[in-house]
């Protein structure tokens, strides 16, 4: 019989001893198992003495493929409380294949009022063991509250003999101070109506007149004239009568309205014109300020008044001895018709 070369021979031997080693060198560097806990709720009211069951769901993973081995895993369930509570949980453990869940209940039992802790977090923990030793842990957190109850009730003061007069003088003492208080703030009413009243009769009397401009600036005239229209309006629900006149105007111009009063119907609004007219010194170009007032024929405080700005124009509007321009207006009209 031939012997076999001693290089095959340890050929043989290295395999058969890989072989041996594999599941241990494979079991190492291997990734843990995963496993997740979930309550029902993340928070527990309980009343003092009092229990509940809240409801959780463990979930196992091991995708790891080891050799000559299972991918069933071991939970184990345990729960801490704050002081005096109790937690009790079932099931505690449970056999869980990969991706497989399981359902467990957590019995919780609060404190007797006044004793242990009314508030804290209890803390869920969850441990796997899976093949090869390997292990991996995860919390859930509940926050729990005891709700104690309300004190006993007193003998209420008001039913002694004492409380009773008390009430009664404070009864004629408020019935007292009621009956002022009503009595001033009548007199406060009345006064405030008076107030109003006097305040409406000054503004019916003193506005309801207002002055805009309507169009304009318009060049008239071989002195530089200037024209606006005005639009005057009484803004009241009644007749009025409007006086206009011009309140400032700027050193070396002259400015004026083409009627001094007007009289409005309610809500009319109607034209006039106003004619500016710098002197002969102005230069063209310069500016101008002109204040226009208007009022209520009645009014003797207040008054609208309207602001132009007005440029000094650089020539007159040129005439003829054949002909001359006419400014026609009518009040109510638009602007003012030129004619020949």
């Amino acid at each position: 019989m031939n012997k076999l070369p001693r290089a095959v021979l340890y050929s043989v031997a290295a395999v058969m001893l890989l072989a041996l080693a594999a599941p241990i060198v494979l079991a190492q560097g291997v990734p843990p198992p995963g496993v997740t806990v979930t309550l029902d709720t993340p928070s527990l009211e309980l009343g003092a003495s009092n229990s509940t069951t809240v409801n959780g769901t463990v979930s196992y993973s091991d995708t790891a493929a080891i050799p000559g081995g299972a991918n069933d895993g071991n939970v184990d369930l345990a729960i801490t409380a704050p002081e005096g509570w109790t937690a009790t949980i079932a099931p505690a453990s449970f056999t869980l294949a990969d991706g497989q869940s399981a359902d467990f209940t957590v019995t919780f039992t609060a404190p007797d009022a006044g004793l242990g802790a009314a508030t804290g977090d209890a803390e869920l923990t969850a441990t796997a063991t899976s093949a090869g030793n390997r292990g991996a842990t995860t919390t859930a957190t509940i926050g729990l509250t005891r709700v104690d109850p309300p004190p006993p009730p007193v003998v209420p003061w008001y039913q002694t003999p004492i409380g009773i007069t008390g009430i009664v003088l404070a009864i004629l003492l408020v019935a007292g101070v009621a009956g002022f208080v009503l009595y001033s703030n009548k007199q406060k009413r009345l006064a405030a109506e008076r107030a109003e009243a006097e305040r409406a009769a000054y503004l019916d009397r003193e506005t309801g007149i207002t002055v805009a401009s309507a169009t304009g600036p318009l060049q008239y005239g071989h002195k530089r004239e200037i024209v606006y229209r005005l639009a005057v309006a009484n803004t009241s629900t009644r007749p009025r009568v409007a006086l206009l006149d011009v309140a400032e105007v700027t050193n070396g111009w002259r400015a004026a309205t083409q009627v001094a009063k007007l009289p409005l119907s309610a809500g009319e609004t109607v034209q006039t014109t106003l004619v500016v007219t710098p002197d002969a010194v102005i230069t063209p170009g310069d500016k101008a300020t002109v204040v226009v007032r208007v009022k209520p024929e009645e009014a003797r405080e207040k008054d609208e008044r309207l602001t132009l700005d007005v440029v000094a124009p650089k020539h007159g509007v040129p005439t003829d001895p054949h002909y001359k321009i006419v400014s026609v207006h009518r009040e109510g009209a638009g602007d003012p018709v030129l004619r020949r």
